[in-house]
């Protein structure tokens, strides 16, 4: 597709932009303000996903026009698949359109169109007018356009916006998401090539045929080659060959001039070819091929060439282009330290490998993920028996303990106990002790009579905090080269491990500042223990039972524990007063939601609850304060924690009145449903607590559907 990144192909697009979360933006989109969002390839004019149509569009599809219209009659300038503007345009029907573009890297790789508006009521006339024309009766046509929103030119722009980021992030995280993938193969590969090839690393001869079988594993091929560079223009010599290729055979001299080998060996840029005529010497027809060639480079070096054929099935693709060209800049290396001596290309293969290792490590702040990460690379790039980590950082220990080979408890005890330097129990849950193909005995005596230990600090801020180690019961089992590279394993994983709990640490005392906010809101109202607790709970099981996404219920959970933040600016006495309030102390409770959004909008991470504490006691009907707002002009997580707050307050007790009984409670909520709450939210509020009438009788939370705190009946 012109216009777009090799890794942004259009099955990516496509499963981009169908998924739940995507669908979820442009569901929100139609509810919210009745525009319909399309994801187009303005390349091949095909639609990658798209919203319902709008009803006057499917009305016109049956009318006398319907086969005559089209969604863009004019546009301000031509669109093109290269566009890097917005473009407005309308259809024949005279609704407007906007298209926008979606970059990925820096480049446009397909366009959003928002339609189903207008931007003027004079728009709707003259549309009213061309549905009368199409044959459309009036009062069909005059209650279909009812439904059609007008946007003015600025409100639409800021919609396009908003799709257009949308659209972007998702993409964005479809591609993180494969680059990960993709990372973490290659240390897979480049982990398993150390081990693959490290017996004949010293034998130069060996290694091309090595690797070729190597390279045919990964990628799933049956045929390749490899053509090393031969004194002598266009020539190369088969350093080895398999499945036929080209009917070569090893040692021979080939002639590379005008072939795609030859092109690869000069441009050192790899080739991708599908359906490949057949051309093997000695083999009948076998239907399709693919076939794929890199370059054996070192720089701008270029050794020679790897290539390898796909016969039939599905065709080789980009991902196994990045495959094949790692494993072909790790074979080159080792092609050009075995000439020299074996410690230089050693020390070549551990660098590549520690690099790629500290990018993956560093790339999450997920403790189990990132322990798993490193104890399946250290499996893969050292040998030995026992192996895995120990870290009491921070008061608290933690640990991932590998055996790879059949052992008792009592040599992970003996290995644990030399690393550490005192005892470790491995039945401690904090160590996880996983195995690789082995079988772990109960025994307390160790199976093995000794143990070789090599062990690298772990360490926070300059201090030691644990242990990165393997062990075997192979005397002299481990070398120089494997202290180093577990040194440098080491020294990433400290950093990674510190990285992560801090962060950890940073989350238990936002948790804290959180906690201390909302027991400060209910103290100054001196209300009966744990009433944000109960809203938040409240409005986390609304907010799942509605289906929204997570990160919205985890807003609701900070909203309800903070959302009477702002009665610390009211005076107490009005706040526990028994008796009416006069209208002026009426006037003082009510500034409360806008003084609590104000503390919280103050505070970077919390800016996000700001306009649920604001406005969660504005009214369905437009009677509430402190704006006014009515219906869906109330933001949605709002409109729950509102019900949330006064079913807490009405069966809540309170210092100037008795609790609500349950069941009055209810009546109460149903005779607000479309005047003071959301019915959507009434429902599915009265929804959780039928599920949950099991609890009624003693006040406990009933476990549901959901996992997490939930409502009594």
């Amino acid at each position: 597709m012109r216009g777009m990144q090799p890794d942004v192909d259009r099955d990516l697009l496509k499963n981009t932009f169908r998924t739940p979360a995507w669908s979820d933006v442009v569901s929100s989109l139609r509810t919210a303000l009745g525009v319909n969002v399309t994801v187009v390839d303005l390349t091949s004019g095909g639609t990658i996903a798209s919203s319902e149509s709008a009803h006057v569009c499917e009305i016109m599809r049956h009318s006398g026009l319907g086969a005559s219209l089209s969604c863009v009659s004019q546009a301000e300038r031509e669109l093109t698949p290269d566009e890097a503007g917005t473009v407005r345009a309308v259809c024949e029907l005279g609704m407007p359109c906007i298209f926008s573009p979606v970059r990925a890297a820096g480049k446009v790789v397909c366009h959003v169109m928002v339609s189903g508006f207008v931007n003027t009521e004079r728009e709707r006339t003259r549309m009213l007018q061309r549905m009368l024309l199409g044959g459309v009766p009036e009062s069909d046509a005059r209650a279909v356009l009812e439904d059609v929103p007008i946007l003015d030119h600025e409100r639409s722009s800021a919609v396009v916006r908003l799709v257009t980021s949308h659209a972007e992030l998702a993409l964005s995280s479809i591609i993180e998401e494969g680059h990960r993938n993709g990372r973490l193969r290659e240390i897979a590969l480049l982990s398993e090539v150390t081990h693959d090839l490290a017996p004949e690393i010293t034998a130069y001869e060996r290694i091309p045929e090595r690797a070729l079988a190597t390279a045919l594993r990964l990628t799933g091929t049956s045929a390749g080659s490899i053509l090393l560079m031969s004194p002598g223009p266009d020539l190369m010599q088969v350093a080895a060959v398999a499945g036929g290729w080209d009917g070569m055979h090893l040692g021979d001299i080939v002639d590379t001039a005008d072939t795609t080998v030859g092109h690869v060996a000069v441009t050192g840029r790899s080739v991708l070819s599908t359906d490949v005529a057949e051309r093997h010497a000695g083999r009948a027809a076998a239907g399709h091929s693919s076939s794929l060639c890199v370059p054996l480079r070192v720089g701008e070096a270029i050794r020679g060439v790897m290539s390898v054929e796909r016969r039939g099935g599905t065709p080789l693709a980009a991902d196994d282009m990045r495959l094949l060209e790692a494993f072909a800049e790790v074979t080159t290396i080792m092609l050009d330290s075995a000439r020299e001596f074996r410690d230089t290309n050693t020390q070549l293969v551990e660098l590549i490998q520690v690099n790629e290792v500290a990018k993956v490590l560093n790339a999450t702040l997920d403790y189990d993920k990132l322990a798993d990460i490193a104890i399946r690379v250290l499996g893969k790039t050292l040998e030995f028996g026992v192996g895995g980590f120990i870290v009491d950082g921070f008061g608290d220990r933690r640990g991932r303990v590998l055996y790879a080979m059949d052992v008792s408890r009592g040599d992970l005890a003996l290995i644990l106990d030399e690393v550490t330097g005192r005892p470790v129990d491995p039945d401690d849950e904090a160590v996880h002790i996983m195995p690789q193909f082995a079988e772990l005995s109960e025994e307390p005596e160790p199976m093995h009579a000794s143990w070789t230990v090599l062990a690298e600090e772990i360490r926070f801020k300059n201090i030691s905090a644990g242990y990165l180690f393997v062990a075997s019961p192979v005397t002299g089992a481990f070398r120089v080269h494997d202290r180093r590279v577990l040194a440098a394993l080491s020294a990433h994983l400290s950093i990674a491990l510190e990285n992560t709990t801090l962060y950890e640490r940073l989350g238990a005392e936002f948790k804290r500042t959180i906690a201390a906010l909302s027991a400060m809101a209910d103290a100054n109202e001196r209300l009966e223990r744990g009433h944000t607790d109960r809203v938040m709970d409240y409005a986390v099981a609304i907010g799942l039972e509605l289906g929204l996404p997570l990160d919205e219920v985890e807003t609701l959970r900070f909203a309800g524990l903070l959302h009477d933040l702002g009665k610390n600016g009211v005076d107490e006495e009005i706040l526990i007063k028994p008796s009416t309030l006069t209208e002026q102390e009426r006037e003082q409770v009510r500034r409360h939601s806008a003084m609590g959004a104000t503390i919280v909008d103050q505070i970077d991470f919390l800016q996000e609850i700001e306009p649920v504490v604001r406005y969660h006691h504005e009214r369905f009907d437009g009677t509430g304060y402190p704006e006014g707002l009515s219906g869906i002009d109330i933001p949605m997580l709002a409109r729950v924690l509102a019900v949330a707050d006064s079913y807490e307050s009405m069966t809540g007790k309170r210092p100037q009145r008795k609790a609500l009984p349950v069941a009055s409670a209810r009546v109460e909520l149903e005779r607000g449903r479309g005047t003071v709450f959301d019915p959507e939210v009434v429902d599915a509020f009265l929804a959780v607590l039928d599920r949950r009438v099991g609890a009624a009788s003693t006040g406990l939370f009933a476990m549901g559907s959901h996992e997490g705190p939930m409502l009594p009946a």
